[in-house]
Order: structure tokens, then C-alpha cells, then sequence
């Protein structure tokens, strides 16, 4: 048996247990290399739940790759995959992106798949939480576009590394760009010495958390798609 298919089912048992199991040093690129290779057939449950992991894994090729297998195998279950396919692309991929979970919404709701509904309701407000963008009126699709999204996804086997041209050079690529995490890779912007000084004696959460109260910001509820401080740049009053 491929080392894909043991783990994805051991991932699908845990999913009913209530357990989260997460993917081990070297599991994801020898799983990798078995998905690669031209028609893999496999249990689409069992594909789900490993997709599932590699998202909690934060290994999105390879949530991206398990995608794209899970679409070659049954229609029942096209929903979930291209669900798992949109959260597994780069932030500059948005159109494909709200194309796969259009597609995705719409074969939930043929299928009366409230679980996958609720999951993908939950996503979207997780997207406009971190993007603070206002919420788009949702539109319904038809069969066709359906299928042109699933064959345009089954035939895009490379996950999207690098970003299309005419982006500029310094655009968003998936990481998080809020003080604390910037500081964590050593890409704080300049500010003033005593600042500086501040963040060395009490560490970034509690400065952040003192700037907080006295800008009169509140913490958001939710879960967030990544981690991030309640300010931003444009928050940091240097």
C-alpha cells in the first residue's frame, strides 16, 4: 500500500475519533512524490482527511497536489476538493481561488452537504476578518462553469510558486505582515530608539498589547486564518 493511502486513512479514523493527527518529519515529501506521479487513484475519504492534515501542516503544494488527485477520482466529492484546492493556493491566485470555492458552495448545496457549507461560511468570514475587505454579494453558478473550474483545476498539476507578472516586488506572499511577526524574521521597519528599547525590556505582546488599550483598539473575535497582533502599520503612530 503507498504510504499515502495508509496515511489518509489513518488521518480519516482520527477525524472520526475527534483526534488531530499531524504529519511527521520526511511523511509529507514521500507522499508528495507518490501524488506526483500521472493517474493515482485513491479512497477520496481517506484523501480528504490527508488534505485535511496538510493544511494543519501548513504544507500547501502538498494540500494543493492532494487537491488535485481527489478531483481526478469521484464527482460525489468534487465540493470537497475544491474547497481544499482554494484554501492551498498563494495570495495572489484570489481569482481562482473564489472560483473554486463558488464551485465548491454550489455542489454543497446540490448535495446538501451542510458540514461543507458550514466549512466553507466559516472560511470566507475567516478571509474577510484578515483582509478587512467588505463581503461580496455570493453568486450562483451553473453546471458548466462547474465543470470548466474542476477541468481547469485538474489540468493546473504545478502548484503556483511564483506570482504572476506586473506584481510589484514586494507584494504580500502568504506571510503575515503585522509587527510581532515581522520582528519574529527580522523585517521591522525603523523606529525610534527608545521604541526599540521598550520592545527589549517588555517584549512585542505586551507593547503591543499597552498601545492597544491606549489607541483605544479592541481585540477581534474569531479565528484568524494566521496569527497576527491586533495593530498594523498603519496603526504604529512612528
Amino acid at each position: 500500500m503507498p504510504l499515502f493511502a495508509a496515511v489518509g486513512r489513518v488521518c480519516a479514523l482520527a477525524d472520526d475519533m475527534g483526534m488531530t493527527l499531524e504529519l511527521v518529519e520526511r511523511v509529507p515529501e514521500q507522499i508528495m512524490k507518490e501524488l506526483s506521479k500521472p493517474n493515482v487513484s485513491g479512497d477520496p475519504r481517506a484523501l480528504a482527511a490527508l488534505g485535511e492534515a496538510a493544511i494543519r501542516h501548513e504544507d500547501f503544494p502538498l494540500a494543493y497536489t492532494i487537491a488535485g488527485v481527489g478531483l481526478a477520482q469521484s464527482t460525489d466529492t468534487h465540493g470537497r476538493f475544491l474547497f481544499l484546492r482554494a484554501r492551498s493556493m498563494p495570495p495572489w491566485e484570489a481569482k481562482r481561488q473564489s472560483a473554486c470555492l463558488a464551485a465548491a458552495t454550489e455542489l454543497a448545496r446540490r448535495h446538501h452537504d451542510s458540514d461543507l457549507l458550514d466549512c466553507i461560511a466559516g472560511y470566507r468570514e475567516d478571509l474577510l476578518e484578515w483582509s478587512e475587505l467588505p463581503e461580496a454579494a455570493a453568486s450562483r453558478i451553473d453546471t458548466d462553469e462547474i465543470s470548466r473550474v474542476v477541468n481547469s483545476e485538474l489540468a493546473a498539476r504545478q502548484f503556483p510558486w511564483s506570482a504572476p507578472p506586473g506584481l510589484p516586488a514586494d507584494y504580500d506572499d502568504g506571510e503575515c505582515q503585522c509587527p510581532d511577526c515581522r520582528m519574529e524574521r527580522g523585517e521591522m521597519p525603523e523606529l525610534p530608539p527608545q521604541f526599540l528599547e521598550l520592545l527589549e525590556q517588555m517584549g512585542p505582546d505586551a507593547v503591543a498589547a499597552a498601545m492597544a488599550e491606549m489607541l483605544g483598539f479592541g481585540k477581534k473575535k474569531g479565528k484568524r486564518r494566521r496569527r497576527h497582533s491586533e495593530l498594523s502599520d498603519d496603526d504604529l503612530p512612528f
